[in-house]
């Protein structure tokens, strides 16, 4: 019998730090890239946050009667909470039918896509947990990012659902692929705000209009 305890309690010391060892090789962290308002590069690993669903780059959405660029703010508001350009994920899930892993990611010491529900530039996945939830019910009623007007699904977006404002005033020039394609203003020329603390940067192509509005 009691040898029987002894292999058992072997068996279980093995089995918990094989799990343990599984656990930490599912956890990505390194430096990042900004892709767009929910997608990481990860070191060298593209990242979907977990949780949430953003605009996409070339979607706009309306304040008012204004139509603004919603996709492009989401992915420079996530660009401004990783100043340090690192993070860390833990991996939820390994993508099949893309290339891209879906993670909860955290940078200086947040949770990111908690962090971009909070301000409105996002919204919650159909799988997101409670914490998620609440935080964006609380920016909905505070009219804060998307719901400071209308918006068109995300996933709706991109089978071609479109605001009539957004049919009617298509975007000439498309957003980059990731925003290191973005470029500094040329010298002397003004920049519009970015959540009234940095300066926008201005894409490559002249025909997009240069981000004013304050976010916060």
């Amino acid at each position: 019998m009691l040898k029987i305890a002894r292999w058992a309690v072997l068996a279980a010391m093995g089995l918990s730090l094989t799990m343990g060892e599984q656990g930490s090789a599912s956890d990505i962290s390194g430096k990042v890239e900004i892709l767009d308002g929910d997608t990481l590069l990860v070191g060298g690993q593209r990242m979907k946050l977990a949780g949430i669903d953003a605009p996409e780059l070339d979607q706009q959405c309306l304040n008012g009667s204004r139509l603004w660029r919603c996709g492009l703010e989401a992915a420079l508001a996530l660009d401004q909470l990783l100043t340090v350009r690192k993070a860390s994920c833990q991996e939820e899930s390994k993508g099949e039918a893309t290339e891209e892993d879906l993670g909860r990611c955290f940078g200086q010491d947040q949770d990111i896509a908690l962090t971009l529900l909070k301000r409105g530039y996002v919204i919650t996945a159909a799988d997101a947990p409670s914490d998620y939830r609440s935080a964006e019910a609380s920016a909905q009623q505070a009219g804060l990012g998307l719901w400071r007007g209308e918006f068109v699904l995300p996933a709706a977006w991109r089978q071609g659902a479109r605001l009539a404002a957004e049919s009617q005033n298509p975007i000439i020039c498309s957003a980059p692929s990731s925003l290191t394609d973005l470029k500094p203003p040329p010298a002397g020329e003004g920049d519009g705000e970015f959540l009234g603390k940095k300066k926008t940067p201005r894409l490559i192509c002249d025909e997009i209009e240069q981000l004013t509005e304050n976010l916060d």
